[in-house]
């Protein structure tokens, strides 16, 4: 798994390549801490665009960060979804509790206050 990240305003945007599963978990899950931990984020947007696998770990642990970032007053928005993942989340109704996004400019515009 490869991951890159920058952070735009208040929000930190995390792209991830490659598969999102058990071993790259553990990764992503450090990593999302650490950056919690030096920037005070209103949010973090996962950039999907480039998972190229994505196993129930991998949809477990999104599950786990959104109630992270949530006790943490933050939201944890997906964009790029490939549509077959997203056919996962919306069957296991997992649609309805993450912030889902076609891309990471919505995402990031639904952050906007008018």
């Amino acid at each position: 798994m490869g991951l890159a990240h920058r952070v735009e305003d208040d929000v930190g945007i995390i792209a991830i390549q490659g598969d999102f599963d058990t071993k790259s978990t553990r990764v992503l899950q450090q990593y999302i801490r650490t950056l919690l931990d030096s920037e005070q984020l209103k949010a973090i947007v996962l950039n999907l665009k480039r998972v190229e696998r994505l196993d129930s770990s991998g949809i477990g642990m999104l599950m786990e960060q959104h109630k992270l970032l949530e006790k943490n007053n933050s939201l944890l928005l997906l964009s790029n979804c490939h549509p077959a993942y997203l056919e996962i989340l919306q069957m296991m109704q997992w649609d309805q509790v993450l912030h889902l996004f076609q891309t990471e400019e919505d995402a990031l515009a639904s952050l906007s206050i008018p």
